[in-house]
């Protein structure tokens, strides 16, 4: 049997393993897939002819008795499919191998700053490896990671190790000769560590595999299409013979008929011949265009006098849901704003603040940037500076949610309790949020009043019948989150 014939073969096995159910080596097909493997040449000869997860599954079979091998191989291979996109069927394939052996061959790729560190740091939070908590240093130093990568490099820390990361992290973090980038990613990781936002691995970004190439059928080694000269020496059929002429294709007919219908071929037609029809046609053609151009030119006046009389662009749009004017210096404050709550998203507060200050700069009614600056001074422990933005942001909107609740928290922040209850109750009149009612509601019962509490709860609980923890939740912490977003 040819080469192509055998990975055609080996590529339909593959293919209905994954059909089977049961441990990956115990499944019908196995034994089959053993025999196809060992007719065809070692893997890392064939990551052109065949798909990636096929190629590991021929390593596997192919070296299923010699883990040296097996190691050498899978190295070989992976540093190849590790530059495309993975199917998770290789996951499948990988449990088959023993951790040592995979982790091995797999973590040294971390170190590629490319699709190879991407699909590796992948791969190995999906097969649940670990990583020596000291080694997580050294990853980090060693190139720039994407956040993707670092939410996957979280899924290696064994559970019992983090707390010691956390302080390996923080140690590395004094040291005053790293760089700043380093001194960021290191930030980014420990975010990451005490609030992962994610129950699984990130697929990364990496490009598609190439399509496969197929071998021809005549060929006995891989990739060799160079034909062999002919051993008798005859020479190949589209060569044409020296001196032989191809036969002439344009000769008259023989017959005299046709020698008389070529003689006449020039003479001149009668006129009393050319055929009446013709004329018909010519006729009919000219009438035809004739109308059809007018038919145009009719047609063309009415759209010249339906267009617009000015092309000028208007001074400002009006939004469909606010109903207010979109001016260039709004959509110039709102591409700050956007941008600052980017940087909110990683608790970066003192990046974000500047960039909600250059917004309100852009456009000082910018009522949403004006609400972080003062989330973000409140979470920098700037209380005034906190009040005073809240305060702002009531006077461009004196019903704009969350920011009496904010004003309450400042006001707790500065053991200020009476003027807390004051916005705790401003806010719950224009903000009937049942999660603010609990917060209030736990507020009211540490300052000692506990029935004020209960009757809030119970004030919301009619409110919204259908929520059942309202009346019990004051055993609960609060539901509101650090930013003021619900959390039903």
């Amino acid at each position: 049997m040819s080469i192509k014939k055998e990975i055609n073969s080996f590529n339909k096995s593959c293919e209905k393993i994954f059909s089977q159910y049961g441990s990956f080596k115990m499944r019908e097909q196995w034994p089959k897939i053993i025999t196809s493997a060992k007719k065809l040449p070692p893997a890392e000869k064939l990551t052109k002819n065949l798909p990636p997860t096929n190629l590991v599954i021929l390593v596997c079979a192919q070296n299923e008795n010699d883990s040296n091998r097996l190691q050498k191989s899978l190295a070989l291979v992976f540093d190849y499919i590790f530059q495309f996109s993975l199917d998770l069927k290789l996951v499948t394939v990988l449990e088959i191998i023993p951790e040592e052996i995979l982790e091995s061959v797999i973590f040294p790729f971390l170190y590629q700053a490319d699709s190879r560190g991407k699909n590796s740091c992948f791969l190995s939070a999906k097969l649940k490896l670990k990583i020596n908590p000291d080694a997580f240093i050294h990853f980090l130093s060693s190139r720039t990671w994407e956040q993707s990568e670092l939410i996957n490099l979280y899924f290696l820390i064994p559970e019992e190790s983090k707390n010691q990361i956390i302080q390996l992290l923080e140690e590395k973090q004094k040291n005053t000769e790293i760089s700043d980038t380093l001194k960021e990613t290191i930030n980014e990781f420990r975010f990451i560590i005490f609030d992962c936002p994610n129950s699984e691995p990130l697929i990364p970004d990496t490009p598609p595999p190439p399509e496969i190439e197929n071998v021809k059928e005549n060929d006995k080694g891989l990739h060799n299409s160079i034909k062999k000269p002919n051993s008798n020496g005859s020479k190949l059929a589209s060569e044409k013979p020296i001196g032989h002429s191809p036969p002439n294709l344009a000769k008259p007919p023989a017959n005299s008929s046709s020698r008389r219908r070529l003689s006449q071929k020039n003479k001149p037609v009668p006129k009393e011949d050319f055929p009446l029809t013709a004329l018909g046609i010519i006729f009919c053609t000219t009438l035809f265009i004739l109308f059809f151009i007018y038919h145009s030119y009719s047609n063309f006046e009415p759209q010249v006098q339906q267009q617009p009389r000015s092309a000028k662009i208007p001074d400002f749009w009006i939004d469909a849901v606010t109903q207010k004017k979109i001016t260039p210096e709004f959509l110039k404050a709102d591409k700050d704003y956007r941008m600052g709550e980017l940087f909110l998203t990683r608790e970066k507060y003192s990046e974000a603040v500047i960039l909600f200050e250059d917004a309100l700069a852009a456009y000082p009614k910018h009522i949403k940037a004006q609400f972080r600056v003062g989330f973000c001074r409140l979470n920098l422990g700037h209380y005034q500076g906190a009040k005073t933005a809240f305060n702002k942001a009531l006077k461009i909107d004196n019903n704009f949610k969350l920011a009496n609740l904010f004003l309450a928290r400042t006001a707790l922040a500065q053991q200020n309790t009476k003027e807390a209850q004051k916005y705790y109750k401003r806010e719950l009149k224009i903000n009937k949020n049942p999660q603010i009612a609990i917060e209030f509601a736990q507020f009211l019962k540490k300052s000692g009043k506990p029935e004020k509490a209960e009757s809030i709860l119970k004030e919301f609980q009619d409110l919204y019948p259908e929520k059942g923890y309202i009346s019990t939740s004051l055993t609960n912490s609060p539901l509101m989150g650090h930013n003021g977003e619900k959390n039903d």
